[in-house]
């Protein structure tokens, strides 16, 4: 039975995070000396977590979610924390005055015992986000061979269907002729709701860089958040009622 969060195995792929991979995938792949730390620490906070609840947290650590594998580090880092400073943790605790089970049941050494509930809010946003589609249409761009010229992205809205990659190629082809003979491309659009506009620069000789994406345009006004934080701080309270005899933290 695997008894560890990531694979085991000598990695040597020194490439960029795509960005339509998640952070678990990406981490798990990466032989880069800052994914190596990440998966030391994330390593040597989980084997401090009871056995009985390992299981739980690792698939969450590897289903591909990016919401699961948020969660999990700030639960890991929660406990981390309560750990360092003494408490005695008990995770998924009984509570008086509810039959629900939330994160973990806290024994402080100098203070009263508290029940502690970890809140993630992933809708908090500003500027602009591309979706998996729009993601893997920018990590293909990515891996073209541009003849020495690098796209800049002043436009890419997602259709609701993929875009074939011959399109996308076609498409970057003639951004790249435009730069060459000066005659203005249009940007390309679909039916399906797909708007995209690149422009191309020549690569500097002496600038080393491992995307073919030189800029991208972004919105500069704070959209504000989606999802009220304090929305999902209520949502969570509700969750679990006011029968709590031991106080409630939510973090």
């Amino acid at each position: 039975m695997q008894d560890t969060v990531f694979d085991i195995f000598d990695r040597h792929d020194f490439e960029n995070k795509r960005g339509s991979e998640s952070s678990y995938s990406y981490l798990n792949r990466s032989a880069r000396p800052g994914s190596e730390a990440s998966r030391r620490l994330i390593e040597k906070w989980f084997v401090r977590i009871p056995s009985i609840e390992q299981t739980g947290i690792r698939s969450r650590f590897r289903s591909g979610k990016e919401s699961d594998f948020t969660s999990a580090v700030q639960e890991l880092t929660l406990h981390e924390l309560l750990w360092r400073q003494g408490c005695k943790v008990k995770i998924h605790p009984d509570v008086a005055g509810s039959n629900k089970h939330p994160d973990f049941g806290v024994s402080q050494p100098d203070g009263p015992d508290f029940v502690l509930e970890a809140c993630t809010n992933l809708e908090i946003q500003g500027g602009t986000s591309y979706g998996p589609r729009a993601l893997r249409i920018r990590d293909y761009v990515n891996h073209l061979d541009l003849g020495g010229y690098r796209i800049n992205i002043v436009e890419l809205k997602e259709g609701t269907q993929d875009l074939p990659q011959r399109v996308v190629r076609s498409y970057v082809k003639k951004v790249i002729q435009s730069m060459e003979t000066g005659i203005a491309v249009e940007p390309l659009a679909t039916t399906d709701g797909w708007r995209i506009e690149f422009t191309a620069q020549a690569s500097r000789e002496n600038l080393r860089s491992a995307s073919n994406v030189a800029t991208e345009s972004w919105c500069y006004t704070w959209s504000g958040p989606t999802v009220k934080l304090l929305d999902t701080l209520k949502a969570k309270g509700k969750h679990y009622g006011s029968g709590f005899v031991t106080p409630f933290v939510i973090a």
